[in-house]
């Protein structure tokens, strides 16, 4: 069906620049919930790995921007800090949530009533899981954060103490890092971190592989993985980075040039089918040079499961190859998969598959 009629690409919701904080997973709904600069919020099911057909009526009610709305998951579900426009020129800032009927319900807030607002992309609204709390950072004041408790709907302001960096104007990105119970925060490719226990600014120094982060722009995306530890980064270039922030994960099971990626020439196919798959996936290669080039399958750990090619390809060849989702001779276990290409020792290019039952 014809799910929008802007913004759309193949009929499905289309994401522009600077949208980044526009979506989220809520784990309640399981779905990607995207609030869209049209009047509707779209749903992503990835058991089907495809838009649903049903759609929310935003807040908003008439629209507005793509710069109106900051989704983050909760376990409550998907919790929106968004810009409220009444009319051609009125509009204020509310907070609301994705309830289990799939519609938005507008949250009561106690104490200091008046809700943080940002300007364009400059704010993040981020879930404090130790306290059951969403904390708020804004471009528009500077060093401050405020706090929502979900238990009793009170907003405060909390005046943290500490240098927060007045040079940087946006802090685009965030997370919050359970193990350490701090926030960590990107803006202008400089980190600063919030520390939840004692209130507090700290400066934070971050190592960074060749080349990571002098291209990176105004869209780059954070996003937590708590069962490896791990921020991942998906830049607007669609390189993909990821920061080791504490113990517990060994990332030498993932190879070093993992950790940068490099576009890959148009004219250059890198192409998987089946997908999803059972039991064999096909993967198509072509070069336009003459390149060393090797293709080899990770599972979500980052662990080696098989290698389908590590050979030089001349210019213009084409190679099919082919995974039998085995092993060492074993059947793999269904579920995501990545086939990742590499020339030389640079990653150039990842395919997601997902292999069912």
């Amino acid at each position: 069906g014809n799910y929008l009629n802007i913004h759309n690409f193949n009929n499905r919701p289309f994401m522009t620049g600077h949208s980044y904080r526009n979506y989220c997973y809520s784990s309640v709904h399981k779905r990607m919930v995207k609030h869209h600069p049209t009047k509707y919020t779209y749903l992503y099911d990835p058991t089907k790995m495809d838009w649903d057909t049903a759609k929310v009526l935003n807040p908003v009610g008439d629209g507005g921007g793509i710069y109106n709305a900051c989704l983050t998951n909760t376990p409550h579900g998907a919790f929106g800090w968004i810009r409220t426009v009444q009319g051609c020129c009125n509009s204020f800032y509310a907070l609301y949530m994705l309830d289990e009927t799939m519609t938005w319900k507008r949250l009561k807030v106690k104490g200091d009533t008046v809700i943080p607002e940002y300007y364009t992309e400059d704010g993040n609204a981020m879930y404090d899981s130790k306290r059951d709390r969403m904390l708020f950072v804004s471009g528009t004041a500077r060093g401050q954060v405020w706090a929502y408790s979900f238990k009793d709907s009170t907003m405060t302001k909390l005046n943290p103490t500490g240098d927060w960096n007045s040079s940087t104007t946006m802090w685009r990105e965030g997370v919050y890092l359970p193990a350490q119970d701090k926030l960590l925060l990107m803006g202008n490719l400089t980190h600063r971190m919030y520390n939840c226990a004692t209130n507090s600014w700290e400066n934070l120094t971050v190592t960074k592989a060749t080349g990571v982060g002098t291209t990176a722009s105004v869209s780059s995306g954070y996003a937590y993985d708590p069962k490896r530890d791990l921020v991942w980064d998906i830049e607007i270039n669609c390189e993909v980075y990821v920061m080791r922030v504490a113990g517990g994960y060994n990332p030498d099971s993932i190879p070093t040039s993992a950790f940068k990626t490099e576009n890959v020439t148009t004219d250059e196919t890198f192409e998987a089918s089946p997908n999803p798959f059972n039991p064999s996936i096909n993967v198509t290669i072509r070069t336009i040079s003459d390149k060393a080039v090797s293709v080899a399958v990770y599972d979500l750990n980052g662990r080696l499961v098989a290698t389908l090619l590590k050979n030089k390809i001349t210019s213009g060849q084409t190679m099919n190859l082919a995974w039998d989702g085995k092993t060492n001779g074993r059947e793999s276990a269904s579920g995501t998969y990545f086939i990742r290409q590499y020339i030389g020792e640079k990653l150039t290019k990842t395919l997601m598959v997902v292999k069912t039952k």
